[in-house]
């Protein structure tokens, strides 16, 4: 094997390896799953805890620094394309000189810096394309290992108590699991329209993972495929329909979902103000907390991984208001502005709002369903984090995929498709 096959093996391995890693998949090298930690931001940190999970996160970084050596030309000239992400990097980076726990907030910084370096040496090595097969790769995986552990540690693997029955597989919580579930099935649905070959094993797939989101019995993470499913042929439209009737479906589409979850995400105070009552968790109570803090430190925020600290922080005024010990706002775009301010949201609302209409563009000039691929990825994180908070943790996958496949969106000669209508690009400019 010649030094360039080696390292693009290495490459290879190393993607499907640290994916499963920050989903979380690998925590049953812990012996079990871990229970949620409200000390900490969220379940897969807490699993870091573990000897062997410390290990698998240090090889991480380590072929990130490999990684880098090798392509370092290629990772400079990307770092000048992504001028927002690195604003925000910044701004996550320098938050200990303003937290309340600088050694927190620098220590976490370094971490997220160093989940974006890793992002774009994916994005430095992998097309587009090339990254969308190897996560049906890693989707495959993480749904073998999640049923095999259930069937056999149905104890570990299926919730008990008020979500009895529900599975979690080697996840803590059973939304992390659905999560995972309902990337999997849109991977797999653009990796079978993409495939000539496999398709078989690729179906397979896609309803091993629908089903999986079905026995998570995860109301949110169902709307969500579903709304998924739906975008990916009003998204194929785009390609041969001229009308304004496919966006306004489209926005349409965005629009139900988003009142659907937060329907599903707020039940409490919904039949409280149609005059009833029931016990569930609410989300409206912890978000009107959050808000109501952020105008304390507008511009900057409380710095990165400084506001949710438990008992310890201002994140205590969320449970004696709410009587919820939160370990985010269950929210991303609030704990985007809580902990990195307005400048910080401003930062990241632009480079998401530019990659969806670069994501656009390659819709209409990418005539291969990969084409299809970014602007799914950015919908999924969209409605994701409507619900939950993904956006800024590195300890979860969101961030990576979010950086490496807009990255190699932006700078990847793409086919344009032969028709009277197409434009003749061939790249996307920055």
């Amino acid at each position: 094997m010649d030094k360039e096959k080696f390292f693009k093996t290495f490459d290879k391995v190393m993607f499907v390896f640290t994916i499963l890693y920050y989903t979380g998949t690998l925590n049953f090298f812990a012996g079990a799953t871990v229970a949620d930690n409200p000390t900490l931001n969220n379940a897969s940190v807490s699993s870091t805890d573990t000897a062997i999970l410390s290990f698998f996160q240090l090889i991480v970084y380590f072929a990130t620094i490999v990684m880098t050596s090798v392509h370092y030309k290629k990772v400079i000239y990307l770092i000048t394309k992504r001028k927002f992400i690195w604003g925000l990097v910044a701004i996550i980076m320098l938050s200990f000189l303003w937290s309340d726990v600088p050694d927190i907030a620098s220590r976490r910084g370094i971490v997220f810096f160093g989940t974006i370096l890793f992002a774009l040496n994916i994005a430095a090595r992998f097309t587009v394309r090339e990254q969308l097969f190897l996560l049906a790769w890693t989707m495959g995986f993480a749904i073998v290992i999640n049923i095999v552990f259930t069937l056999a540690l149905p104890w570990a693997g299926i919730e008990s108590g008020e979500h009895q029955g529900a599975w979690r597989g080697v996840y803590s919580q059973k939304n992390v699991f659905a999560r995972n579930m309902v990337l999997s099935s849109i991977t797999f649905v653009l990796a079978t329209l993409a495939s000539k070959t496999h398709r078989r094993l690729l179906l397979c797939g896609l309803g091993f993972s629908v089903l999986l989101i079905l026995l998570s019995t995860s109301k949110g993470a169902l709307v969500v495929s579903v709304a998924l499913l739906a975008l990916v042929q009003l998204f194929r439209s785009l390609r041969w329909n001229n009308s304004l009737l496919v966006p306004f479906l489209i926005l349409g589409v965005l629009l139900a979902s988003t009142v659907i979850l937060l329907f599903i995400g707020n039940t409490e105070t919904v039949v409280k103000l149609l005059g009833r009552d029931i016990t569930l968790t609410g989300r409206t109570g912890i978000w009107s907390v959050v808000i109501g803090k952020i105008p304390q430190h507008p511009w900057l925020g409380y710095g990165y991984k400084s506001f949710w600290l438990g008992m310890a922080g201002d994140s205590a005024d969320v449970w004696y208001e709410t009587f919820f010990m939160a370990p985010n706002s269950h929210n991303g775009f609030l704990d985007v502005a809580v902990e990195t301010g307005l400048v910080g949201l401003s930062c990241f609302l632009l480079t998401f709002t530019k990659s969806c209409l670069r994501a656009i563009q390659w819709v209409r000039l990418n005539p291969t369903a990969e084409g299809l691929f970014p602007i799914m990825y950015l919908m999924f994180v969209l409605l994701n984090n409507l619900i939950e908070s993904t956006i800024l943790d590195p300890a979860i996958f969101v961030l990576i995929l979010y950086t490496s496949i807009t990255t190699a969106m932006l700078v990847q000669p793409i086919p344009v498709q032969d028709s009277p209508q197409s434009i003749n690009v061939h790249t996307l400019k920055a």
